[in-house]
């Protein structure tokens, strides 16, 4: 008797060795993916002497990739298990580490490519590959294996750890670069990675359910879901220039590192998520999405005028601060709005539109760097959750007639 009360007393596990080993592989992954990241742009205009809309033509193909084999790589996750692509994402990501190194002295470039090296592009498109195959096996070994009592605060863990990997990449590698160079960059994301791969090995998994559906190869979209995520679309599509553009924007205007935007940003973002987390279940999604939309909004355009480090670290606080307060909220109205057997389509769906995001907004910010100038990239990245949460809105009007409010 007094067992079986202990055992009711004793809330499910999250922190178990699956979950810390899912956790850390994770933070090594992503601390790797920021430091080749927040690069690229200082790679592409330094070392190759490109411009700018090579920078948003290269991130764009990267998330081009991720986009094309998340769909496939949920499918078989799903039927074989997370370990395997976890650690084929990390192993994958070694190799394109090494395809950025030899493309420095390996530079034969593409015909028609404006002189962009062949390697460059392959070695972007092996890390946008393995950034899907990571991230989603990673997020399917903890959809599986956390307990359902638990899981919302399993992901919100699991995020913490992102924004650390995040604040910690990409505000060191501006630093590696000036101090040691882009080779010595791309081998200290190639360690981190090998840890990743390492520690995914040990993840194990009881045996699926028997019930548990593969997702489809082919790319099925949740219309139901299309407003959160044209919402998410919004903020992405702006915010996701930064990673490539705010290198080049703070160096042109004399900041030694502006890659404390993205430090500020992690922090900021760890905050407001241990802080902000229970405002969309208690007074409504809407009562998160609102204020963080318009909060981004002005870290951007904080970036827009920054022309000193105090300038770029009060944007990254903005951004991270309303970035973290509206994205939860805008996924969890995506789940409200799914049908009982659709939530992973419905996730699907978001989460495509957030790789689209990456992709336009890489390519179209690098069009209008070329054109109008960086300072312009950001100003259009002010506006832009400006325009999706003014259509969410309108969209929450529309049907309100028909359905109960959210």
């Amino acid at each position: 008797m007094t067992s079986r009360v202990l055992a009711a007393k004793i809330p499910d596990r999250i922190f178990t060795l699956g979950f810390v080993l899912v956790g850390l592989a994770m933070l090594a992954q992503a601390s790797c993916l920021m430091l080749v990241n927040t690069s690229i742009g200082l790679l592409v205009v330094r070392e190759f002497g490109l411009g700018p809309q090579v920078v948003g033509a290269v991130i764009g193909i990267q998330a081009t990739c991720a986009l094309l084999s998340r769909f496939p790589v949920g499918s078989w996750s799903d039927r074989y298990g997370s370990r395997l692509f976890a650690f084929g994402g990390a192993a994958l990501m070694v190799v394109s580490c090494v395809a950025f190194i030899l493309s420095m002295s390996i530079r034969a470039a593409i015909p028609i490519g404006g002189g962009v090296p062949i390697l460059l592009v392959v070695a972007s498109m092996l890390s946008g590959v393995a950034l899907s195959t990571f991230s989603t096996a990673a997020s399917t070994y903890i959809a599986y294996t956390v307990p359902i009592s638990r899981r919302a605060e399993a992901v919100g863990y699991y995020g913490v750890l992102q924004g650390l990997a995040q604040g910690f990449g990409a505000g060191v590698s501006i630093v590696i670069v000036d101090g040691l160079g882009f080779g010595a960059l791309y081998a200290i994301a190639g360690v981190a990675t090998v840890v990743a791969a390492v520690l995914s090995l040990g993840l194990h998994e009881d045996r699926r359910p028997e019930s548990a559906t593969p997702m489809g190869v082919g790319f099925r979209l949740d219309r139901g879901v299309l407003a959160p995520s044209l919402a998410q679309y919004s903020v992405i599509v702006g915010t996701g220039a930064a990673f490539s553009f705010i290198p080049l924007l703070g160096i042109s205007r004399g900041v030694t590192n502006p890659g404390l935007y993205f430090t500020a940003v992690a922090i900021a973002s760890i905050v407001a998520r241990l802080l902000t987390g229970r405002i969309a279940d208690r007074r409504g999604r809407f009562a998160a999405i609102v204020p963080g939309m318009i909060v981004t909004a002005v870290g951007m355009s904080i970036v827009s005028s920054a022309a000193s480090a105090e300038a770029f670290i009060l944007a990254g606080v903005a951004v991270g601060i309303g970035f973290a307060t509206a994205q939860p909220a805008l996924q969890a109205l995506a789940i409200d709005l799914a049908g009982p057997a659709e939530k992973g389509t419905a996730m699907a769906t978001f989460w495509a539109f957030t790789d689209f995001g990456v992709i336009t907004g890489s390519f179209v910010s690098g069009q209008i760097a070329a054109v109008s100038g960086l300072r312009t990239v950001f100003v259009v990245s002010a506006v832009m959750p400006l325009v999706g949460l003014a259509g969410l809105l309108a969209w929450r009007q529309a049907r309100r007639p028909a359905a109960q409010p959210i």
